[in-house]
């Protein structure tokens, strides 16, 4: 709650992951005008027990949507790849804004579809986009190395970000960004 006490009150929509997301967490930070939107663990306390067993969701078609609401508190638990849980103060209810393109493996070749998705996902996705996606670039071109020592992963994680960051500050803004590419990450560093 401290972190976001400077927002309270001034109808901010407040937008977390699963780390943070708790029922009670929605419910104190409605009655304090702030929405908040965010996934949520299945096992976390005041989740309805129709949302606890996720496996037996999971062998719907993909697409499928499944909702409650609990005074003010939308539950939403929807099925792309697996089963995803999201709890939200910002929707009322789960429309169903449209539809987003997958793949789908049909007889040994891979086929379009489209699956349905719920608002309250696009939403999520389009304010969460920059968070979830932060590691990637990491990942890509990490130098991590297999060592003994604690702090050498350490030290080779830190200079992975360093890295990450430079090319970022390098580039600079999206408007005025040069013809680079990710693979010259690479070579501008070493």
């Amino acid at each position: 709650m401290r972190l976001v006490s400077s927002l309270r009150g001034q109808g901010y929509h407040v937008y977390f992951d699963n780390f943070y997301s708790t029922v009670q967490l929605a419910e104190d930070l409605r009655n304090q005008d702030t929405l908040c939107c965010g996934t949520l663990l299945t096992n976390r306390k005041g989740v309805p027990l129709s949302f606890k067993d996720s496996k037996a969701f999971a062998k719907n078609r993909r697409g499928e949507v499944r909702w409650k609401t609990q005074g003010n508190v939308v539950f939403l638990q929807c099925l792309d790849n697996k089963p995803v849980t999201l709890i939200s103060t910002v929707h009322t209810k789960a429309n169903l804004s449209g539809f987003v393109k997958r793949r789908t493996k049909v007889q040994g070749r891979y086929r379009p579809i489209h699956v349905r998705q719920p608002k309250v996902v696009d939403d999520y996705n389009i304010n969460m986009s920059g968070v979830d996606r932060s590691d990637q670039p990491i990942n890509k071109y990490e130098t991590l190395r297999k060592t003994n020592r604690w702090w050498k992963t350490l030290f080779f994680h830190f200079l992975d970000v360093a890295k990450v960051n430079s090319y970022i500050l390098l580039t600079g803004d999206k408007r005025t960004r040069t013809s680079k590419n990710s693979s010259d990450l690479q070579h501008s560093v070493s």
